[in-house]
């Protein structure tokens, strides 16, 4: 996961790279400011922010971000806690006042981790499909076929298993030996059944029923810290 920090504090800019590496990431870009940020464009998985800077400030980078680019996550690192107010957005992940410890850091980056592996991408017959497009895989013979969130199937060569081993530990959890789910579409689970959508429901194995209860109890809490 590639870490940006943008501060135009260089002690605490170092400071916080040091502790990112610490905890054992070392791709990491430092900005020296947001008008540095902009001219190199360069797009970190998850991106340590000021709000106070001189020339553009982080709330101007944080509507930059969520106008062109996604798959950038924020985590503001401040100490104008009176500008909270305007920092939430769609890109934006959590708040961190200065000085924070690396626990609240490595908190803030596993979470930011989760969140970049629900928009990475599979190659899928020479076509890239992002993760949180795919509802469920549905085994096919020897093919796999992906039901995708706008209604269309896309069929795969490889096998079920060859995709439950690829998918581990990301958002997907095989339920059925003929169903991978991908738990960010999950709607309800009752009666030992999913509902993806209004008229799509997936049987869940009695033998994985346990398994994938603790797995997607696991998912929620991720997504909620």
């Amino acid at each position: 996961m590639k870490i940006g920090i943008c501060d135009d504090n260089a002690e605490e800019r170092n400071h916080l790279a040091s502790i990112c590496k610490e905890l054992g990431y070392d791709n990491i870009d430092l900005y020296i400011s947001g008008e540095d940020y902009l001219i190199r464009n360069t797009l970190p998985d998850v991106l340590f922010l000021d709000i106070g800077m001189n020339d553009i400030d982080g709330l101007e980078i944080k509507e930059f971000l969520e106008k062109t680019d996604h798959k950038t996550y924020i985590i503001f690192y401040t100490t104008h806690n009176e500008m909270m107010g305007n920092a939430f957005g769609r890109n934006v992940i959590g708040f961190l006042h200065k000085p924070a410890s690396p626990r609240q850091i490595q908190r803030y980056l596993q979470k930011a981790a989760c969140y970049h592996k629900d928009f990475s991408e599979i190659t899928l017959e020479n076509k890239q499909l992002p993760y949180n497009e795919i509802l469920y895989i549905e085994a096919k013979n020897v093919y796999s076929s992906f039901h995708i969130a706008d209604g269309t199937i896309q069929l795969s060569r490889k096998a079920l298993r060859n995709w439950a081993a690829e998918l581990e530990d990301t958002s997907f959890f095989q339920i059925h030996r003929s169903y991978i789910i991908n738990m960010h579409h999950i709607k309800s689970f009752k009666n030992g059944k999913i509902t993806v959508s209004p008229n799509q429901c997936l049987p869940v194995g009695k033998s994985r029923q346990k398994a994938f209860k603790a797995a997607y109890q696991n998912y929620l809490l991720r997504k909620t810290e």
